[in-house]
């Protein structure tokens, strides 16, 4: 609503260590300032560029359209597997070489005709094109352009179409053994229990259709046991869920999003899965899924997410640069960033690397912290290390972004519009926004693909980066144990076999959670972009941080608007977040579940 602002807060529950989306008690809320298109100047306390912000969690594929600048939204969060089995790479020929740069980053010779090379190998057959999601209220908008209107209800319904030509194949990874093993809990043979048994799920169209086939299969199993849908919108799903938990209501098993988890999770609401439900071992998500103290596991992944760098090919033949030359060291990204923008004296008429989408920022500063070896959480998890070096360097990196090299605008076109319009060049964010662009944009089909995102070494150690998961199915400890049984056969039909894990894949658009799958030949055909197996080529390399405090978000926003809109000096702005943030944790008196520090980079 214009001139309103719903910060998402969290409210405290009765029961300890659960939170519930909503309006912090005690809190004022922001004094608003007049607003353009649906973007609000506030004050907290210094005059901020914010657009509309929901009040539930952020982080799932409905997630609310907030952003300091820009628009859209994304997901957060796990995986990563205990296997032994050293990582094998790309094998020879299955990705394009890289080549040297020259300091324009133009080619020396001859690859004119790689580009379209690539679109006429990927021009394959396409199934199911869906929507995209999450709104971009832009500052100012161009006369004929097209406007996305993302909600991200519509953003998962993901395309299972489209093709790559190259195979990669991206094996096991070797990470630490977790401290201890779930507890031994079998995994449910026999039925016992007879009758109905309730399952809550966010609306998310393809996900409903895949599981409304898998009760029908069910049926056929098991006739005296009838598994009942009950569908959310996702603006509801996360309160619901946590009010019901919180009282010892509610459904048997939901389809419970990482950020609610970690909270149901502290307040012991959750049962651990069975030992033998799957082959752990075999999983990326693992050891960041286990609980630190009791090794218990409480919940499955669909598919995995990193970013990644999207582009338009016919952007960038204009300037004589094939799809093999985005260069894999931020330095010399950046000088292509600014070889590909476009001004009109003072004004961006093309961004060459498009950030305008608060999320997107969240995640590449993150992932640029880890990328140089640095943690976002002490060991104990009681202290925020924002303000570290390599905290300093990631902000300073996003601040020279618009101010330095001057790639975009803080008053251009949020980003997916910007890029769906064909007025950004290239976009940096997590797999799943990848899904459907030629739904919404259908004249750019066969004009985009991605890149791996940069690193500071241009190699993938220490770490690459950020990786999120989309969970993931849990089961409520306040459902009798036969309940229970009936819960976990379901999820072991929904996640248990090579098959289904692949169906989740193409579904979610991310790199399945098993990664002897990565280069199945169904996922390797139907990887639009090549979307996902651009993400799984750098998986292996990638933290999975657990708990993203409901606190962190509004901080972070304020932070970004700092250096971004009043050009703040990046330390002085992550020191005084930092002073928040630590401050928040002292007060909340919770024990996190920070996981960033179970990654080990492959042998």
């Amino acid at each position: 609503m214009s001139g309103q602002v719903d910060p998402v807060e969290a409210r405290a529950t009765s029961r300890p260590g659960l939170l519930v989306p909503g309006r912090a008690q005690g809190r004022s809320p922001p004094i608003p300032s007049p607003s353009l298109n649906g973007w609000m100047r506030v004050r907290v306390p210094t005059t901020i560029l914010r657009e509309r912000v929901s009040a539930h969690v952020p982080g799932s594929r409905h997630e609310p359209t907030t952003g300091a600048i820009g628009a859209r939204g994304g997901s957060d969060h796990p995986a990563r597997a205990t296997s032994s089995v050293a990582p094998v790479l790309p094998p020879a020929g299955a990705l394009p070489p890289l080549r040297g740069t020259s300091p324009d980053l133009r080619p020396a010779s001859g690859s004119g005709g790689k580009a379209a090379g690539m679109v006429a190998r990927r021009r394959l057959r396409r199934t199911q094109n869906a929507s995209f999601c999450a709104a971009s209220d832009a500052p100012r908008r161009r006369v004929g352009m097209k406007e996305r209107n993302l909600s991200r209800r519509r953003m998962l319904q993901v395309s299972v179409g489209g093709v790559v030509a190259a195979h990669l194949a991206l094996p096991g990874r070797s990470v630490a053994a977790p401290l201890r093993r779930p507890s031994r809990q079998a995994a449910p043979a026999d039925l016992a229990y007879k009758g109905e048994v309730e399952f809550w799920d966010w609306e998310f169209a393809a996900r409903q259709a895949a599981v409304d086939a898998l009760i029908q299969e069910w049926k056929t199993k098991h006739p005296d046991v009838t598994v009942k849908t009950t569908v959310q919108g996702y603006e509801d799903a996360g309160t619901k869920l946590l009010t019901a938990a919180t009282a010892g209501e509610g459904p048997p098993f939901a389809n419970v999003h990482f950020n609610w988890r970690v909270d149901l999770q502290r307040a012991g609401v959750l049962a651990p899965y069975p030992a033998d439900l799957f082959a752990y071992d075999e999983l990326i998500s693992t050891p960041f899924n286990r609980d630190p103290k009791t090794g218990n596991i409480y919940t499955s992944v669909f598919a995995n997410y990193t970013d990644q760098v999207y582009f338009h090919l016919p952007l960038l033949e204009e300037q004589g640069i094939g799809p093999e030359q985005i260069p894999r060291r931020w330095d010399d990204f950046m000088k292509l960033a600014v070889q590909l923008t476009k001004r009109n004296g003072d004004r961006i008429e093309q961004a060459g690397w498009t950030l305008n989408h608060y999320y997107s920022r969240e995640w590449i500063w993150t992932t640029m912290v880890y990328q140089q070896g640095g943690f976002l959480w002490s060991e104990d998890g009681t202290q925020a290390l924002w303000n570290s070096d390599q905290g300093v360097q990631a902000l300073q990196m996003i601040q020279d972004v618009y101010h330095t090299h001057k790639v975009d605008n803080p008053d251009f076109l949020g980003m997916f519009d910007a890029w769906g319009n064909r007025v950004a060049a290239m976009y940096i964010s997590q797999g799943y926004t990848g899904s459907g662009w030629e739904a919404d944009y259908p004249e750019i089909t066969d004009q985009w693909s991605t890149a791996v995102t940069p690193t500071f070494s241009g190699g993938p150690t220490p770490a690459w980066g950020l990786m999120t998961p989309e969970e993931g199915v849990c089961v409520f400890t306040k459902a009798a144990p036969e309940v229970q049984a009936v819960a976990f056969a379901f999820i072991k039909d929904l996640l248990g076999t090579d098959e289904q894990r692949v169906r989740w894949a193409l579904i979610s658009n991310g790199p399945p959670d098993k990664q002897a799958l990565v280069g199945n030949p169904e996922i390797v055909q139907n990887d639009l972009g090549r979307s996902i197996a651009t993400q799984a080529e750098t998986l292996p390399y990638r933290i999975n941080y657990g708990e993203r405090p409901l606190e962190a978000e509004q901080i972070w926003r304020t932070m970004f608007d700092e250096v971004i809109l009043n050009k703040t000096a990046p330390k002085a702005a992550l020191d005084t977040a930092t002073e928040q943030m630590n401050a928040a944790l002292k007060e909340s008196g919770k024990p996190r579940l920070f996981t960033e520090r179970a990654y080990k980079p492959p042998a």
